[in-house]
């Protein structure tokens, strides 16, 4: 009988976020049409700073959502935000970086990033015949995600020793 509302606080602001929060608008639009209203607050940091991102869960929090999606920028420091919340009774989701030892319900995501980053190695190195400099691209250096992806590339590549990375 009321609107609910909904707080997504991805890591940082970025295009891939974009798809996301298209995602978000159209299972609004869905929900819509039977009749629920949902009101949802998109609020990303400029830059992936987790003293930054602390504050905006945390606002949220204060906020009382129905419910609070959160991208962990460093599951290690939003897993004991994330316990509080849920203690203070929210409902508590992540996505796209886990805290999987908070007392989150339930994460949406993928969490195989090591072999992720492994698989694209081997690609890489098929593709340009085993040899050459190359260089490596991330985004948030402190996610989880995409430290897994980075590790599993470094790992994959080391077994070929005319690729080196630069």
């Amino acid at each position: 009988d009321k609107t609910l509302k909904f707080s997504f606080v991805p890591k940082v602001v970025h295009p891939w976020y974009d798809v996301v929060q298209q995602g978000v608008a159209k299972a609004v639009e869905e929900f819509k049409e039977r009749g629920i209203e949902i009101e949802v607050k998109w609020d990303a940091i400029p830059e992936a700073e987790i003293t930054a991102h602390m504050k905006r869960i945390e606002a949220n929090i204060a906020a009382q959502p129905d419910g609070l999606a959160i991208s962990c920028l460093d599951p290690a420091t939003n897993t004991q935000l994330i316990n509080d919340a849920i203690n203070a009774g929210l409902n508590v989701i992540t996505f796209d970086t886990d805290a999987p030892e908070s007392l989150r319900k339930l994460y949406v995501g993928h969490n195989k990033d090591f072999q992720d980053g492994y698989d694209l190695a081997e690609f890489l190195a098929e593709k340009i015949g085993e040899k050459g400099k190359i260089g490596i691209l991330s985004g948030t250096l402190t996610a989880p995600n995409h430290v897994g992806r980075v590790n599993g590339f470094k790992e994959a590549i080391a077994k070929y020793p005319d690729i080196e990375i630069v």
